[in-house]
């Protein structure tokens, strides 16, 4: 049995003919070409959203850089009006100081008193 099925395939590869196998092997390689379009078209499809995405990267990178120089620059805006918060805070508390000193010697001296003198509210 297994003589007759070689026998049948011997006949039949016997039958091919060079211009058939030929044009065979060209069926599928074009088959297999229009796979390959296909991959290829996706591929473009791909190729084009990461040139977005590059772009979009691009232009982040852009913006957070300015943003951290507004950043830098606001922080430093920041620490100098501090600074001169706290000066002011420190000369505001010396001239306390010497009003209160101020008020005792003319309490003392000139028997002024001006806690009395002076309404708590003046407008």
């Amino acid at each position: 049995m297994s003589r007759k099925r070689t026998e049948k395939q011997s006949k039949r590869v016997a039958g091919m003919t060079l211009d058939k196998l030929s044009l065979m092997m060209g069926r599928g390689f074009n088959a297999v070409d229009k796979r390959f379009d296909a991959v290829d078209k996706r591929f473009d499809s791909v190729d084009a959203r990461l040139s977005v995405l590059e772009s979009d990267s691009k232009e982040m990178k852009h913006e957070m850089a300015v943003l951290k120089a507004s950043i830098r620059e606001l922080t430093n805006t920041l620490d100098a009006f501090l600074k001169r918060l706290t000066d002011h805070e420190g000369e505001f508390e010396l001239l306390k100081r010497e009003m209160k000193f101020v008020k005792k010697i003319l309490k003392e001296k000139l028997h002024v008193d001006l806690e009395r003198e002076m309404p708590r509210s003046v407008a």
